[in-house]
């Protein structure tokens, strides 16, 4: 069994790889945004600055920031600040509307918010009078807004970020899961947590000061809050999308000479389906990371086949980030059908669904780990209630399987799968099934009530601009493959697959829309 040895985990605040690197690089390069170059040194000042800026508007160590915006530098700077001036940043997603948002705010308990200015018009809607308001745009949407362009009077470090303080159980940052089964829960890191985490990525990456990263992906979510960390610890240069463009992105890989990529499932299907993705020179790249979701192998061979860029496939989660990854100094062990080992010092198990002990080799069943990347837990404090074994293992709710030599095939979500008949199918067997139809973009598959089986199968389609195919065919080609309980009983056409920004399909929408359709 390949075991990846033990790491050494700093014990130091979340900010002090930018310190660190702004000390080691000063003068390159660490960011590219649209146009502008940001050195390591001035991504320290401006993240010196927003703390400044919240210590003396009253922000106190222990205290929490609630940061609301999309892709771009203020995001960056927003959370080491909060980072730097003592208090815990926590994550919203800039997607959210009134009611997501709201909910998030309640579980908050924020002394105060950083936002863009969308963000800060659903902000305005719900923060009370008393809470410290800065806006990263001069266009504010009411009162007690203050522009922090106005307020950045200092680039000095305060003295409230020391490193010698003891980091080891502070409270760090609150990311939110994806919500794809009910409203979002507040995941709790400590410094040492996302320490951890960081440390692990940064390995199995391979990530060192040569590397030019591309990051699409959401820095609200953990794989691009780690990533960007990542850079810092690495010293690697990170060019930062505000949003996914796939001719942007594919000319910056030639342009900026990347080196690692960082890919979610919509994104390497919008590449597979490109009609002149062998246009763009994509040389440059060591690998394109696919995290956040189970990997398609067939869409994942497509990119390969046709662009020659292997994928280096990783599992892990927002409650701890990263659980397994493929072997990086060893390509020739790079697999499509399995995220990989385990990292280093995390303990996994593979527990039966029925809960009555530990699976047999080979047998599908519940993740569970132990380990130092482990969130200290969830708000509300209720959900803690079964996030955890009774001794001490976080539940992932992923079902998947381990083969001989440690490799993880991660396989479905435990909420997630349908019971038909007291059956279990897993969407993403029928959904791979579907995808292989030429005429398919993409689909998803779920659950709906059934007063004889209790569930009946229902996938939702997404076809190709211009193709068409009658349900009743496809439903019957599924037929062909698969046992009959698993065959979906209806198939609707939609415009589109909703999906969180990781790529998560939000399967209770779908289940909601079509819950007396089957």
């Amino acid at each position: 069994m390949l075991v990846r040895p033990s790491l050494h985990y700093r014990d130091v605040p979340y900010h002090y790889w930018l310190w660190h690197a702004a000390e080691s690089y000063p003068e390159q390069v660490a960011l590219d945004f649209e146009g502008k170059a940001l050195t390591f040194r001035e991504m320290e000042a401006y993240a010196n600055g927003f703390a400044n800026c919240l210590r003396n508007a009253g922000v106190q160590d222990g205290d929490r920031v609630v940061v609301m915006m999309g892709n771009r530098p203020e995001s960056i700077f927003a959370v080491q600040g909060s980072s730097i001036g003592g208090a815990a940043f926590v994550l919203f997603s800039p997607a959210w509307k009134r009611d997501e948002a709201g909910h998030a705010w309640s579980l908050a308990n924020a002394k105060a918010v950083i936002a863009d200015a969308a963000g800060a018009a659903v902000l305005d809607e719900i923060v009370g009078p008393d809470v410290i308001r800065f806006c990263v745009d001069p266009d504010m949407p009411g009162t007690g807004w203050r522009y922090i362009g106005d307020a950045l009077d200092s680039g000095q470090r305060p003295a409230s970020g020391s490193v010698e303080l003891d980091w080891t159980d502070r409270e760090a940052g609150l990311l939110f899961s994806s919500g794809t089964t009910g409203m979002p829960k507040a995941v709790v890191h400590t410094h040492a947590s996302l320490n951890a985490g960081l440390t692990h990525w940064r390995s199995v990456l391979g990530m060192r000061d040569s590397d030019r990263i591309q990051l699409t992906v959401p820095l609200n979510h953990i794989l691009g809050a780690l990533t960007a960390a990542c850079g810092f610890a690495s010293g690697a240069r990170l060019r930062l999308f505000r949003r996914f463009n796939a001719d942007l992105m594919l000319n910056s890989i030639a342009r900026d000479k990347i080196t690692i990529a960082f890919v979610v499932a919509p994104i390497a299907k919008i590449m597979a389906d490109l009609d002149n993705l062998e246009e763009y020179d994509l040389s440059s790249l060591r690998y394109m990371s696919w995290s956040a979701t189970p990997a398609s192998r067939e869409i994942a061979l497509k990119v390969t086949e046709r662009t020659g860029v292997r994928w280096l496939l990783a599992y892990g989660c927002s409650e701890s980030p990263v659980l397994h990854c493929n072997p990086v100094n060893d390509p020739a062990r790079w697999r499509l059908d399995s995220a990989g080992i385990r990292v280093n010092d995390m303990k996994i198990r593979i527990l039966k669904l029925d809960g009555s002990g530990d699976a047999e080799p080979g047998e599908a069943g519940e993740i569970v780990t132990k380990g130092p990347s482990v969130m200290r837990g969830y708000l509300p404090i209720e959900a803690n209630n079964d996030a955890f074994t009774a001794d001490g293992w976080y539940r992932t709710g992923d079902i998947g399987w381990e083969e001989e030599g440690g490799w993880i095939h991660v396989t479905d979500r435990l909420k997630e799968m349908v019971k038909v008949s007291g059956f279990q199918v897993a969407p993403a067997e029928v959904e791979a099934v579907l995808l292989d139809n030429e005429v398919v973009a993409d689909c998803a598959v779920f659950g709906v009530p059934d007063a004889d089986k209790g569930e009946v199968v229902v996938a939702a389609v997404k076809l190709h601009d211009g193709a068409s195919v009658a349900p009743e065919a496809l439903i019957n080609e599924v037929a062909d493959r698969i046992s009959s309980y698993k065959v979906p009983g209806a198939i609707h056409f939609i415009d589109e697959i909703p999906r969180t920004a990781s790529g998560k399909v939000l399967r209770r929408v779908l289940r909601e829309q079509f819950a007396h359709t089957a």
